[in-house]
């Protein structure tokens, strides 16, 4: 019981970093995905990445510029709202409101990486068809 309950608070204290290194490998098989779509006659369809897909290079540059940012906001999000603050003397509401912030920015960084589960998806029944 005791090796479970050390498992989960290893999970707790580093799922921000799970989840950021699922969304770095969904980054990668998305520039894999479409530049073999590209390359089979396929359209990009995001017209913000028009300009851009078509060199693969530019492309990784555009994910990784991406992703960095990402890293950088959810870290100092961690950092700001529940690492210093709780240091803080706080009522409890308001370390719920910081926690509570934190959550969103959480449950938006799965809602990203949902959405590129489905571009992925996407991508590969586009070249497998």
């Amino acid at each position: 019981m005791a090796i479970l309950s050390e498992g989960i608070v290893t999970l707790k204290k580093y799922h921000r970093h799970i989840l950021l290194g699922f969304l770095g490998l969904l980054f990668v098989l998305d520039i894999v995905t479409t530049t073999v779509a590209l390359q089979r006659g396929n359209s990009e369809q995001n017209q913000f990445m028009i300009p851009f897909v078509q060199d693969p290079v530019l492309h990784l540059v555009i994910k990784v510029v991406a992703y960095i940012f990402l890293f950088i906001t959810v870290e100092r999000a961690y950092h700001v709202l529940i690492r210093v603050e709780s240091r803080k003397k706080k009522s409890s509401w308001e370390r719920m409101f910081l926690q509570t912030i934190y959550a969103l920015v959480i449950l938006a960084l799965v809602y990203l990486i949902s959405f590129y589960v489905y571009v992925v998806a996407q991508n590969t029944m586009i070249i497998s068809s």
